[in-house]
């Protein structure tokens, strides 16, 4: 239950409210995408006042996309692929943007020590079969979460109640 965590803000505990959902539209569907959480401060309570969103392992903050799609962009990359190229494979809405999927290679490029130290601490350490840390991230992931029917970015979201990017 949402009551028994402490708020990310002021880390109090016991006033964490959900209070509503962030809907992705797909077709003539909605979709949740992540729950808005509220710390309680009305009636006299203590809390802090502030909102913040739970995003669900499938969707990526910031992301328009799933974290399949985006595994499947990252997972072209480790096999060879330019990003470019990877980014014209996948099996995702043509209308999307190149520049989207560029400036989420950046980001994961920026995030990719942290993700990579993660693992580390949960794998024994093997040496990849490249040099670039980039793709050493990638193969650390599949070679974690690669043998489950999720996508492994989803999993590494689960497995250590942290955003990918």
């Amino acid at each position: 239950s949402i009551k028994n965590k402490n708020c990310p803000h002021c880390h109090k505990h016991g006033y964490l409210i959900r209070h509503g959902y962030i809907w992705i539209a797909q077709n003539t569907n909605k979709i949740i995408k992540a729950y808005r959480i509220y710390c309680s401060n009305r009636n006299q309570r203590n809390g802090c006042g502030k909102t913040y969103s739970i995003y669900l392992s499938l969707f990526l903050k910031g992301f328009g996309g799933s974290s399949t799609v985006l595994w499947q962009f990252l997972q072209g990359t480790l096999n060879g692929a330019s990003i470019q190229n990877s980014f014209k494979k996948l099996s995702c809405d043509p209308t999307r943007k190149w520049t989207r999927y560029r400036k989420l290679w950046q980001k994961f490029k920026e995030a990719e020590h942290h993700i990579r130290s993660n693992l580390f601490q949960k794998l024994p350490k093997k040496i990849p079969p490249d040099k670039s840390t980039t793709r050493q991230s990638i193969f650390y992931l599949k070679e974690y979460f690669g043998n489950t029917e999720h996508s492994p970015i989803a999993q590494y979201m689960v497995e250590f109640q942290t955003n990918f990017l």
